[in-house]
């Protein structure tokens, strides 16, 4: 999807905290499904808000996702720099 096409809760997020630039782009990202389904994101950004169970992985040129968080999804995030790294939102302010 495009920025424009975040949901509402997404976009406020991210004008409240500020939008990745192409600085920030420096994760992977991998999103494991209980079926055996695998999205593999490289070189993007990654939130996470456990409350509402959701995942939103922003890329630069492939679009913005929002994926569901559930018992089975695994999510393997790593910065190449600084091992797992992720913004939980629940750590932040509440959306």
């Amino acid at each position: 999807m495009r920025k424009s096409d975040m949901p509402k809760h997404w976009k406020l997020y991210f004008d409240a905290h500020g939008w990745p630039t192409a600085s920030d782009f420096t994760c992977r990202c991998e999103y494991r499904h209980g079926d055996g389904t695998l999205l593999l994101f490289v070189n993007c950004f990654v939130v996470c808000d456990f409350k509402r169970g959701e995942w939103a992985v922003l890329t630069e040129h492939c679009g913005y996702h929002v994926l569901p968080h559930s018992a089975d999804v695994g999510v393997w995030v790593v910065n190449g720099e600084y091992g797992t790294d992720y913004t939980d939102v629940a750590d932040k302010e509440k959306l």
